[in-house]
């Protein structure tokens, strides 16, 4: 028997020929089920669908109120370093020793790698005998002021010595003013005195011509008499009585006469004391005069005295304008010397922070470019990750939901099983226009070093819970003038508006946290012709659920 009518003998074991009209009969029957069955139940819904269309009661979609449910958001991320930065040489020149190599840890301040500067070296020397230079010239400079300053001292005091004569010329001028003003007050009362001198004068002139026309008259009556008592006419006695005032009237002509001589004598006296009074108006007038020449002269010394001050003012400050200048020229050699003597410092590399050596691109020997024309050469890359950080992009549905100091577990496929805890640190502040996230930084502290920059890992945020707080779809939310409402359905189909207050916006779903209950039913989309207490035909869709 050969091999193909033996596997015909098994294929007739395993198919008895009464098995094809049984497979025919299945397969019948599985085309009148998947062809009548669902073209029935259209049948039906378009009955239905008929009978609602009939009635004059408007056709609403309703939604059922559900608790809030608790849950958690996790986002992918990379983990970096928490300080990264690549070491670049700021002296150019040659490298000359290298310490370090990739995974060394360093700490900061660690050299890590020297550079031969030699023209640097060079200008370093130069700048600072430029600035030992611009030291010397400001001595000297300094020196030159305080000569100026001295000469200016000296003309100030040249300027008090000579106010010091005007002043004493000043009062010199008022002591031979007052000397006038008393030399004429004398020369007034000698004057005066002269013209009391002159009357007195003449009243004993007229006292002397009256005694002596007296003494006539008294020695024509005493000769008449006397004449007459020798002939009896008169008595002796009557004669004696005038020859008595005969005598009286001569002693009193010698009496005006003396006092005449005296009264001459006096004038005389008056006269030269008017004269002597004059020759002292003139003195010291003339001294008065003498005293104003002294003040004019002193006044010229001191304008000339403070013209000199001003002089050496001017010095003063033309030289203190040049001590300025140097000093600026000092302090720009210094500056200079010490920008040389940093960048010779930078000769020495040293590392900015604790951390890992995660790359090396030069070796010893090698030509370091500086960073002065922008090309500088990168000596090592450096970063520290005793701390990682993660940056994520938290969808808008969860932002407000995210703060900064908010609790995070971090979790990485190759370490199955460990968590690690973490916190946010900071957000960007803005949504990326283009994904609608919210770029979002965790701290991560490392400091056994499980985790390295660079693995993939997956961040959790613990949402807060939703336990208090009704879901409803967003769409079941009415804003209008009379505030935010819910359409509900009573349990005879009719329309109530039902006041709620919001809680988070979950993207699809809101949260009420007051107003409705759990199963109630809201209108989905309702329409702006419903009305209170109308009655609808309603057709049910989803519950609220929490959007996992």
């Amino acid at each position: 028997m050969t091999d193909n009518q033996t596997e015909a003998k098994r294929t007739e074991s395993r198919f008895p020929l009464w098995g094809g009209p049984l497979v025919l009969a299945v397969v019948i029957g599985s085309l009148f089920i998947v062809g009548i069955v669902p073209r029935l139940h259209q049948q039906r819904q378009l009955a239905h669908m008929t009978a609602i269309a009939a009635s004059s009661k408007p056709v609403v979609t309703v939604a059922t109120v559900v608790p809030g449910i608790p849950g958690d958001l996790n986002l992918p991320g990379n983990l970096l370093p928490i300080q990264e930065a690549p070491i670049q040489a700021r002296a150019g020149g040659y490298l000359v020793k290298r310490l370090v190599d990739i995974g060394a840890y360093v700490k900061k301040g660690q050299l890590l790698a020297v550079v031969s500067a030699p023209d640097l070296d060079a200008q370093a020397l130069q700048a600072v005998a430029q600035a030992d230079q611009s030291k010397a010239v400001v001595s000297q400079s300094d020196a030159s002021v305080q000569q100026l300053r001295a000469q200016e001292e000296q003309a100030a005091a040249g300027v008090v010595h000579q106010q010091a004569a005007v002043k004493q010329a000043t009062a010199q001028y008022d002591a031979s003013k007052s000397q006038v003003m008393q030399a004429k007050s004398a020369l007034e009362v000698a004057k005066a005195n002269l013209e009391t001198a002159k009357l007195a004068l003449k009243e004993q002139q007229e006292a002397v011509a009256q005694a002596e026309a007296n003494s006539k008259l008294a020695a024509v009556t005493a000769a008449r008499y006397d004449k007459l008592a020798k002939v009896g006419y008169v008595s002796q006695q009557q004669a004696d009585q005038y020859d008595t005032q005969l005598e009286t009237t001569t002693a009193a002509v010698a009496s005006s006469r003396a006092a005449d001589a005296s009264a001459s004598s006096n004038l005389t006296a008056m006269r030269e004391q008017v004269l002597l009074a004059s020759q002292g108006v003139q003195t010291a007038e003339a001294n008065m005069a003498a005293a104003q020449q002294n003040i004019f002269a002193a006044q010229i010394q001191v304008s000339s005295a403070m013209e000199g001050v001003r002089a050496a003012r001017s010095a003063v400050s033309a030289a203190q304008q040049g001590v300025n200048a140097n000093k600026d020229l000092l302090a720009a050699n210094e500056s200079n010397a010490s920008r040389y003597n940093d960048l010779r410092n930078f000769e020495r590399v040293t590392a900015p922070f604790d951390g890992f050596i995660t790359q090396r691109f030069v070796d010893t020997g090698a030509l370091i470019a500086n960073g002065n024309s922008g090309g500088a050469s990168t000596l090592f890359d450096i970063s520290r990750t005793n701390e990682l950080r993660l940056q994520v992009f938290v969808p808008q549905t969860y932002i407000n939901l995210i703060h900064v100091g908010m609790p995070i577990t971090v979790s990485v496929q190759e370490l199955p099983g460990q968590l690690f805890h973490g916190t946010v640190f900071s957000t960007a502040g803005a949504l990326d226009p283009a994904s609608r996230t919210l770029l979002t930084e965790v701290h991560l502290p490392n400091p056994d070093g499980i985790l390295h920059a660079g693995m993939y890992a997956e961040v959790h945020f613990a949402m807060p819970s939703s336990i208090g707080y009704l879901q409803i779809p967003g769409n079941a939310l009415i804003f209008d003038a009379n505030g935010t409402r819910v359409a509900t359905i009573s349990k005879n189909h009719t329309v109530h508006y039902a006041p709620v207050e919001v809680g988070r916006n979950m993207g699809k779903f809101i949260q009420i946290v007051r107003g409705v209950s759990v199963g109630t039913s809201v209108i989905t989309d309702p329409s702006d012709s419903l009305t209170e207490g109308e009655q609808v035909v309603v057709t049910h869709g989803s519950g609220a659920r929490h959007p996992n």
